[in-house]
This record gives C-alpha cells, sequence and structure tokens, in this order.
C-alpha cells in the first residue's frame, strides 16, 4: 500500500491490485483495433469474359469450330458454328451458337459434311459448352465465303439439347 499526497494534502491510499484490476477491465485487443475506422467489405461485382479459346473436357475449344448437339425432344443430331465462348468468375463456359442447316442435297444430315451445310439463324442466347460436341475446326468466316446466303429463322425448328457425355 503506497501513501499519496494530492494538491488538497490529503493522503490517499492505493494498492497494486487496484491499478491491476482497471488493467484487466480493458480487452488485450482494444488497442490494436482503437486505431482503425470499421469499413465496409469489398463488393465482388460478377463478370462475364469473352473468350477465343478454351480448354474443355479435354479438347480445345475456339471460336469457329462446329459442334453438335443432341435434341432431347426428337433425339436428332443438330450443328452449329460457336460465334463467341463466355466464361465466368466460377468457370462456367458457355457458347452463342450460329446454327448450321443441311442443303437439300445433303446424303445425311446426321453427318458432318462442310459442303453440305450453310449457315442458318443465330442465338442470342448463350448456351452450356457441356451440352456440345466437338466436331471439327472451321475459321468463323468458313460458311460466308462459300457464296451461299443465310437462311432465315422462318420454318426453322431450333433443338432442345441435352448434354453428350
Amino acid at each position: 500500500v503506497k501513501n499519496l499526497i494530492n494538491s488538497d494534502m490529503e493522503i490517499k491510499k492505493t494498492s497494486k491490485s487496484s491499478k491491476s484490476s482497471s488493467k484487466s477491465n480493458r480487452s488485450r485487443r482494444t488497442g490494436a483495433f482503437k486505431s482503425h475506422h470499421p469499413r465496409k467489405s469489398f463488393e465482388h461485382q460478377a463478370k462475364t469474359v469473352l473468350k477465343n479459346r478454351v480448354m474443355h473436357r479435354g479438347i480445345y475449344l475456339q471460336v469457329g469450330d462446329v459442334i453438335s448437339v443432341i435434341d432431347s425432344l426428337d433425339g436428332e443430331c443438330y450443328f452449329g458454328q460457336l460465334r463467341s465462348i463466355i466464361e465466368d468468375d466460377c468457370l462456367n463456359r458457355s457458347g452463342l451458337l450460329q446454327w448450321l442447316i443441311p442443303l437439300y442435297d445433303c446424303p445425311n444430315a446426321h453427318l458432318f459434311d462442310p459442303q453440305f451445310f450453310t449457315l442458318g439463324p443465330t442465338e442470342e442466347v448463350a448456351r452450356d459448352l457441356d451440352y456440345m460436341k466437338f466436331v471439327c475446326h472451321a475459321p468463323l468466316q468458313f460458311f460466308n465465303s462459300s457464296g451461299t446466303d443465310v437462311i432465315g429463322s422462318d420454318n426453322v425448328v431450333v433443338p432442345v439439347m441435352t448434354a453428350s457425355h
């Protein structure tokens, strides 16, 4: 116990335990966090990126490639050309397609031969790459250079795709 004299000449008794108890009332972390002001956490913005080439199921797919899809309703095989490949933050990949329509003199519409197909309607909705099967590489302008006109979307049935594994 210590005796302290203040300006009024009064004697006050203090003990070490009273000093230690005032320190123990404070949290050890209080001093560490007092100098910082609370901040809002960073808000993550979801974003998509257009890619020219991606690895999908062990195969490099690139813009212009010919792919096939299977219609879940009739089981028919349809062909399309990748116009663009989209990848999001979670690495989900999808593609925009331009359908390839078989010409009238096509011997077998279920086997792809570029000379018997022409450009069809363009889709504006991206489809998951898991539903597409790689057929062959082709430049994006391959079917435009043949001199044939693009067939319009009149009377064209767009297939409903299922995953073909």
